[in-house]
């Protein structure tokens, strides 16, 4: 029987979330400290939008780390089912990728640069958008903690530049066009030698845009919990 879940209220949001984070560490990985319940306490009377993409986006971490274990457990393609099994989890990864850092930048204008909210859900190109209000001013005021989060400059570069590559290299290949990941997956042995030693990189920087949200989500509560896990 289908469980259900309740997102418009506190021990509905509590539930999932403490469910998701359960199924989080069977896999081997946690995304406790991004707290769905603190964003239903801070957001769902204020802004509930900032509420449901952090749902999203802790959803979205799930399915990205759970997506890139499959793959790391199926990177030998040692027969018929982890080659072409690893070949669908590929395209997962592409298209998974691509929507956190879609969320990521509608949470972070919508909660640090409401006023700059409504250009950045119009423009076309919405990386280009967010690079522009981000570089306009490397810091936000979130008013629900009274807190201000640094967004540094050199990670607002390699954000934009990283999609880029991603987009002009696998994605669009992949989603709009004939495709391009069957001439590595089913060739090439040597993984490093392929677009999945990019995998490392991403996984590298994620932990910056962690933070970030978790600030915008929790607060200062975060700040604290992640002071003492550091500890």
């Amino acid at each position: 029987m289908l469980k259900k879940y309740d997102f418009d209220s506190r021990d509905g949001a509590d539930e999932f979330d403490r469910d998701l984070d359960g199924l989080c560490y069977t896999y081997g990985f946690g995304v406790s400290l991004l707290s769905i319940t603190d964003a239903f306490d801070n957001y769902y009377n204020i802004d509930r939008g900032i509420y449901f993409i952090a749902i999203d986006l802790k959803l979205c971490l799930f399915n990205m780390f759970v997506t890139i274990r499959e793959m790391e457990r199926l990177k030998g393609r040692n027969d018929l089912i982890e080659i072409f099994t690893f070949h669908n989890k590929w395209i997962q990864f592409i298209a998974v990728y691509r929507s956190f850092f879609d969320k990521f930048m509608n949470l972070v204008v919508k909660a640090g640069h409401p006023e700059s909210h409504k250009d950045f859900d119009k423009a076309k190109s919405k990386l280009k958008a967010f690079k522009k209000i981000a570089l306009k001013q490397e810091a936000m005021f979130l008013p629900v903690s009274k807190m201000v989060v640094q967004l540094p400059k050199e990670d607002i570069e390699w954000m934009s530049e990283f999609i880029t590559f991603i987009n002009n290299n696998y994605r669009t290949a992949e989603i709009h066009g004939a495709g391009s990941a069957r001439k590595w997956v089913f060739k090439e042995a040597d993984l490093r030698k392929t677009p999945y030693a990019k995998i490392k990189e991403f996984v590298d920087h994620l932990s910056l845009y962690f933070q970030i949200i978790g600030c915008i989500v929790s607060g200062k509560k975060y700040a604290e919990a992640l002071e003492k896990q550091r500890k």
